[in-house]
């Protein structure tokens, strides 16, 4: 089995052991039934090729719905019965007429479902007369309808053939694999455990606790994501030294699955979403103040909601999954997402909405400016006042990166660092003291960018280099600045 499924499977004993269960089944001449459901990403296709490992002993029957063929009737079922369509010659006539006409294989109407059902139903039990049949059906949300049909007849009636029929379908689809009174196994995220293992195993570098429970609870345990997300952030990121992005970003294959469906949708409705993405008050009516701001009524929502994308639910806007709101996001240009955030700045004019308006500004903003500056000093003031050290260093660092000249940059590099400091987060205050360090020239910001070296290195290194720090920094300001250098 490739390491790739086998990694997908970590934390999913449970469902393993059903599908076994199932294969055991097969073995003993009697069949089962399954239905795998979940979000793109959840891990759904690698337990159907853990199954066919599962079941060397098996003769194996493959499917997957395609998109492009989801419009030709009974081109999936055609697919999977292929390999067996030898015992075709062993049904009753009316079945066999039936089957071989559906699949164009000699003239006769191909228009009698319940016939070419009842078919596959029989040659599926003449086959598995030899050796026991497994049949793996993938992205079954795509099977064209005559396939889906009879495949969902042949599952209800499977008894004692020796058959084992396994679907996998994607949750949240416009189209939808129907299957009435068929077993279900709803496939959900990693727990926090299984979850932050995983990032462990595909990181390469050791990732802080904080932040791998960060990123599992971000991705809602989302395997895929999880194997993918530590090549897209840096070794500073994954470390606690530097903050994840917001939102997280999104790899191709789960950017692919999710925004494929967006993509489809008018271009209002994406604008839209792309508002609601970059949005993090969760408000219906601040999205819509936004998308009025660029020229888009609230019936964009229609198609948004048709897709399975997103809910209005008591004035709340939600993605069906936080991932959908992060594939919506990287897929923008940066220009797109510029004008998102100064729509959604001019929307928040409350000043209850202060913080979440100068974030938005800032985020729009690229070249220096001091007003947003200005705003996001007072944003970290009142977080601080709040004692909320995280948020006032992820805005005083913000601050820093809109600031030009190189010695009020390195003042309000320290002062993130003094709130990283605060907040217990050691590893991003030295990363953020060692930018401030190499931009300051002034004897006492030196010495303060110093004094909290020497706090640092006492948390997470040398009580002994952290003693040299502070000595040196308090030989350099003692003439200056007695009080700063007693101190140190």
């Amino acid at each position: 089995m490739p390491r790739t499924i086998k990694v997908m499977l970590f934390g999913r004993e449970r469902e393993c052991a059903v599908i076994e269960s199932l294969l055991e089944r097969g073995r003993a001449s009697w069949s089962g039934v399954l239905v795998v459901r979940g979000q793109p990403g959840v891990g759904k296709t690698a337990l159907l090729e853990d199954a066919a490992e599962r079941a060397s002993d098996a003769k194996l029957l493959r499917g997957r719905g395609i998109e492009s063929e989801s419009e030709l009737a009974f081109a999936a079922l055609h697919q999977i019965l292929l390999p067996v369509l030898s015992h075709v010659d062993a049904l009753p006539v009316p079945q066999r007429s039936a089957l071989r006409a559906a699949f164009g294989m000699e003239p006769g109407r191909s228009g009698d479902r319940f016939l070419v059902s009842v078919a596959a139903l029989s040659l599926l039990a003449e086959a598995a007369e030899q050796t026991p049949l497994v049949c793996l059906i993938d992205d079954a949300h795509w099977l064209d309808e005559a396939s889906s049909v009879s495949l969902a007849f042949v599952a209800r009636r499977l008894e004692a053939e020796r058959v084992v029929l396994l679907f996998a379908a994607r949750e949240g689809e416009i189209r939808t694999f129907e299957a009435p009174g068929l077993p279900e196994l709803n496939l959900k995220g990693l727990d926090r455990e299984a979850g932050s293992w995983l990032l462990g195993e595909n990181a390469g570098v050791e990732i802080a606790l904080d932040v791998a429970g960060r990123l599992v609870e971000d991705t809602e345990g989302n395997p895929l994501a999880l194997v993918e997300l530590p090549s897209m952030l840096s070794s500073e990121q994954l470390s606690g030294q530097q903050p994840l992005p917001v939102p997280l970003p999104a790899s191709e294959g789960v950017e692919r699955a999710f925004l494929q469906r967006a993509r489809a949708l008018p271009k209002e409705a994406q604008t839209l979403l792309l508002l609601g993405a970059a949005d993090d008050t969760g408000r219906w009516a601040t999205v819509l103040e936004a998308a009025k701001l660029v020229g888009i009524d609230a019936g964009a929502l229609d198609a948004a909601e048709h897709a399975g994308l997103v809910e209005v639910r008591k004035e709340a806007f939600e993605f069906r999954h936080p991932l959908v709101r992060s594939a919506i996001y990287q897929g923008a240009t940066t220009s797109e997402r510029q004008i998102a955030h100064g729509a959604l700045a001019k929307a928040l004019g409350s000043e209850l909405d202060a913080d979440r308006r100068a974030w938005h500004l800032a985020a729009a903003t690229v070249q220096p400016n001091e007003a947003v500056v200005r705003e996001l000093e007072l944003a970290a003031e009142r977080a601080r006042n709040r004692i909320g050290f995280e948020a006032a260093c992820a805005a005083m660092e913000r601050a820093a990166q809109l600031t030009a000249e190189d010695e009020p940059r390195a003042r309000r590099l320290t002062i993130a660092a003094d709130n990283a400091w605060h907040a217990g987060q050691f590893q991003r205050a030295a990363g953020l003291l060692t930018g401030a360090r190499s931009l300051a020239s002034e004897p006492l910001m030196r010495a303060d960018i110093a004094r909290l070296r020497g706090l640092v290195e006492v948390g997470i290194g040398s009580t002994v280099t952290a003693r040299q720090i502070l000595v040196d920094a308090a030989k350099d300001v003692a003439g200056t600045a007695p009080g700063r250098a007693l101190e140190m």
